[in-house]
């Protein structure tokens, strides 16, 4: 294990930066999530069927969204796919908290499609920056910023409209998101190495295997969603409302000190043997009997959050060509979100008909059946591209 390999990391130019300013792009979404649902839920007095409604409507929108202007990064450059998309982001943050809800519904579906797309941008930059030797530990750590931001973020977000209300929260998001684009935009990442031969990207064509990887991108983020939305519910079972953002912030600080770890090993896992290992681990949250058993077993549950994210995108960068990975880093995005869209309904009936132990259940039931799904799949196929040593 040798840590020292992040010290050789952010030795590399212009990698502290890339760092900085992806957590600071990824803040207000990680807050604006929880805000989202606390709004629906508290502010509109809505069900948690309608808040997965609107969560799946967003998601949607990502799900089109995250390839589309993953691919125009890669025709047409960083500043003229984000100047636009920083814009209309901006402004349906500030409209939705104004809107009934099937309006809201709609307008947070076009957000999605407009939403800049940091963590592609961000994971492409890792890998072009990177030297190759130092690109596992780099994606490892982009996994652990994407962790702190959802420390921060929802400890933010949940505060804030305890304290402040769900629409300032909101439009103050939208706010906070022009001044983080436009880092974004003058930092201006690299996505093609400076040898590259100048050729425009070919059309995106999955293997078998990079669909087994996408498959594993949905199902952590089916396990994700239920997650959150059974954390809500479970909170507001005992009347502890307020320690909604700790909660989430331990399951997340799991995942940082999971993720360090992972990246300073060096080693490699299938991606789907690692999602259905997250499931197992968070199967137990169902049995806690108020926060503080909650948040331990969300600790440990969040040990493998982030190295199953790390293992995804290693397996795209490695079976991708480089003119199209931040395409497949864009199709993984909308592979999440699609996973949440078909996970966030479902997890909320659940949790309006039989309470939050039957959420966690069926979200970590979820996430082990695809998980489990997806190796048989892999190993059905034949087609991994990688050494059996570097990825089973």
């Amino acid at each position: 294990m040798r840590f020292g390999t992040y010290q050789d990391l952010f030795k590399q130019p212009r990698m502290p930066a890339l760092f900085g300013i992806g957590l600071l792009v990824r803040l207000p979404h990680a807050a604006g999530g929880m805000a989202f649902v606390l709004h629906v839920r508290k502010t509109l007095e809505m069900d948690y069927l309608y808040a997965g409604i609107a969560a799946t409507a967003a998601a949607i929108g990502w799900g089109i969204g995250s390839p589309w202007r993953s691919r125009l990064i890669e025709r047409q450059g960083v500043r003229r796919t984000l100047i636009p998309s920083t814009i209309i982001e901006a402004i349906c943050w500030v409209a939705l908290p104004f809107l009934p809800f099937w309006w809201l519904a709609v307008v947070a579906l076009i957000q999605g499609c407009y939403m800049v797309p940091a963590f592609s941008l961000v994971r492409q930059a890792i890998t072009v920056l990177a030297p190759k030797h130092l690109r596992a530990a780099g994606l490892s750590l982009d996994a652990v910023f994407t962790e702190v931001a959802f420390v921060l973020g929802p400890l933010a977000g949940a505060a804030s409209v305890v304290y402040y209300g769900s629409r300032p929260v909101l439009v103050a998001l939208g706010l906070i998101t022009v001044c983080t684009g436009l880092a974004l935009i003058w930092f201006n990442p690299p996505v093609h190495a400076e040898d590259r031969d100048g050729k425009p990207p070919g059309r995106f064509r999955p293997t078998p295997a990079l669909l087994v990887v996408l498959g594993a991108s949905m199902a952590a983020a089916m396990l994700f969603q239920g997650v959150d939305l059974t954390l809500v519910r479970s909170l507001e079972e005992w009347g502890k409302d307020h320690l909604l953002g700790p909660v989430a912030a331990v399951w997340s600080l799991g995942s940082i000190g999971g993720g360090l770890v992972y990246g300073a090993l060096g080693k490699r896992t299938n991606p789907s043997i690692m999602v259905a290992i997250l499931s197992l681990m968070t199967a137990p949250a169902a049995i806690a009997g108020g926060p503080v058993s909650l948040g331990a077993w969300l600790l440990l549950a969040g040990l493998v959050c982030a190295p199953a994210l790390t293992s995804i995108n290693e397996a795209l960068t490695d079976l991708t060509p480089e003119n199209q990975r931040t395409e497949a880093f864009g199709w993984s995005g909308t592979a999440m979100t699609v996973g949440a869209s078909l996970c966030a309904p479902l997890v909320g009936l659940v949790l309006d008909k039989a309470g939050a132990r039957a959420g966690y259940v069926a979200s970590a039931g979820i996430g082990l059946v695809a998980g489990i799904a997806g190796y048989l799949v892999w190993r059905r196929t034949h087609t991994a591209t990688l050494s059996p040593d570097r990825l089973p």
